[in-house]
């Protein structure tokens, strides 16, 4: 009874407080109900476990597809942008200790990241302008890295002393040089952006990433079959990051929004009140060998109304004009124009100031983001997610431009869409999946 009670409080009593909204009343009502009658154990103990969800074999790329062969060749190619960047700006070294650049230097084959929710790593890779390469980790670290990962990758392991905090010393000593540039802070180095550096993407990153972008989109439209009325948005976290999990893939953003939070906020964290009644927006970041991937998609159950379908249908125009016009040598502040021109069009010409509208993404959630000043070009073989809104709705997916134009890697067969008529193209987007009224009210 106490944990119930506190979660009560916590959610605040509708009385005491005239912010909260109808949704978090009638959860509050629910959970009172369930303190009274003493029905449950435990505050959260309403959802069925998710042992009850069908298990599937964890996919993986095979040999036939890429060989380690061909990720030591993806390794060179980095390390001479790497070298070409040493000689260009003047550094003897550069160290890597972000989770994404240690995940791009290494094809995706090694990983530093301990603490999941930071971006730097409990290792650093030290890569000379001459190509000698050196991993420098404390003791704690060094041996598994040695061992496993890095094993056959020409990485010179040098340790330290988990007591030694002075990472910049150690390096320069190390390269007998003051020349250094790092992709973190690290005092006494000079801290360098290398985004520009991984893009475009190689070969085997692009067959990497469709990996990726497939099987992001299966877990997801695994979790919303298991959907229905009732169902908490902590459940539907539960299920999409178990979803995702099972195939490989670590969610890096995960939003969960219901009914009229989906109106009311264009980020929907989940929360522990909100249950699904009619309308559920699941948007995912996942990850493989650094790679990641963005997709949204929405439900809605009972019948979608006139409103509902025409904003969609504006997001969807943004986002298939987008992609439209992503050609290489592009500017961010071209697309960004492009945007805003096509919201005005479609009848809503202030919904962009409300969220970004996305850009480039690969090793990050974005690698820029298409602003009014932004200088940075679309380069080919590089990754795009677009995710233009317009309140209540959103449409959401991780595009790939190549020779032949650009393909959608997150597309879902079988997921209902809309197809939009630009430059002559037709362009699909994914709609809203709806489900039966009767479903509903079960």
């Amino acid at each position: 009874m106490l944990s119930t009670w506190a979660v009560l409080i916590v959610l605040g009593n509708p009385e005491w407080n005239p912010r909260i909204t109808a949704q978090q009343a009638r959860a509050h009502a629910k959970m009172e109900e369930q303190a009274q009658a003493d029905e449950v154990p435990g505050a959260f103990d309403t959802e069925p476990p998710l042992v009850n969800l069908p298990r599937q074999a964890t996919p993986a790329i095979s040999a036939e597809a890429l060989s380690r062969g061909q990720l030591l060749g993806e390794i060179e190619e980095k390390t001479k942008r790497v070298r070409a960047f040493l000689g260009e700006r003047g550094y003897d070294a550069l160290v890597l200790t972000q989770v994404r650049n240690f995940a791009w230097m290494t094809a995706g084959i090694a990983d530093n990241q301990i603490v999941l929710g930071s971006e730097k790593g409990a290792s650093s890779l030290v890569i000379t302008k001459d190509g000698r390469r050196f991993v420098v980790a404390s003791v704690s670290e060094l041996p598994r890295l040695a061992a496993e990962s890095l094993s056959g990758l020409g990485y010179e392991p040098k340790g330290l002393a988990w007591t030694d905090t002075d990472l910049g010393g150690a390096v320069k000593r190390l390269v007998a040089s003051d020349r250094v540039a790092s992709d973190t802070n690290v005092p006494g180095l000079e801290t360098v952006d290398i985004v520009a550096l991984r893009a475009p993407l190689t070969d085997t990153e692009v067959v990497k990433l469709r990996w990726v972008a497939k099987h992001t989109a299966d877990a997801v439209v695994e979790v919303i079959e298991s959907l229905s009325p009732g169902v908490s948005e902590r459940s539907v976290e539960a299920r999409t990051s178990n979803a995702l999990l099972r195939r490989n893939l670590r969610p890096t953003v995960l939003l969960v929004g219901t009914d009229e939070r989906i109106q009311n906020y264009r980020h929907t964290p989940p929360t522990d009140f909100a249950t699904l009644e009619n309308d559920v927006q699941i948007t995912v970041c996942a990850k493989r060998w650094g790679l990641t991937v963005a997709m949204t998609r929405l439900v809605h159950f009972g019948d979608a109304t006139a409103d509902m379908q025409r904003k969609l249908t504006a997001a969807a125009r943004v986002s298939a004009t987008l992609q439209s016009r992503l050609k290489p040598g592009k500017t961010a502040a071209e697309l960004f124009a492009v945007m805003a021109q096509t919201y005005a069009d479609s009848g809503f010409p202030d919904e962009w100031r409300q969220h970004h509208q996305g850009g480039a993404i690969g090793y990050s959630e974005r690698e820029w983001f298409a602003l009014p000043q932004g200088s940075q070009r679309v380069a080919e073989r590089q990754a795009f997610v677009w995710n233009p809104t317009v309140q209540g709705t959103k449409v959401e997916d991780t595009v790939l431009v190549t020779k032949n134009g650009v393909e959608n890697l997150t597309l879902t067969e079988g997921w209902p869409s809309v197809t939009t008529l630009v430059d002559g193209k037709s362009i699909r987007s994914p709609a809203i999946l709806i489900k039966s009224a009767a479903t509903a009210r079960r």
